[in-house]
């Protein structure tokens, strides 16, 4: 799958188990708590992605039996940045590659030239 099937998908979840707040309408200036909402959501998935490697990194378990817990909380911030993509209507595959040009100019390439 590549990211347009991700948010067909996502699309086709949304508008079947649509909630009251309509989290998954396009986001423009008038609508704005639904960008904050999204944002949030998806650094509160990072975070608990970060708690549990923090567990496995200081060696209270091992990443093998975290692995799916970690992989889930991976997966449901995706979730929230695939919907970000798709309401804010970023042309992934445009923004991908302009952003590349700025980072190949921002940390030059690996024998230390800028």
């Amino acid at each position: 799958m590549d990211v347009k099937d991700f948010i067909k998908k996502q699309e086709e979840f949304d508008d079947k188990f649509d909630c009251l707040k309509r989290w998954n309408k396009k986001i423009t200036q008038d609508n704005l708590d639904v960008l904050g909402y999204l944002l949030l959501a998806a650094s509160g998935e990072i975070g608990e992605a970060c708690n549990i490697a923090k567990k496995v990194i200081r060696g209270d378990c091992p990443l093998s039996e975290k692995y799916d817990h970690l992989s889930e909380e991976i997966v449901d911030a995706y979730i929230y940045i695939v919907k970000l993509i798709n309401q804010l209507g970023i042309d992934l595959e445009t923004a991908y590659e302009n952003k590349m040009k700025i980072n190949e100019k921002k940390f030059g390439e690996k024998d230390g030239k800028r």
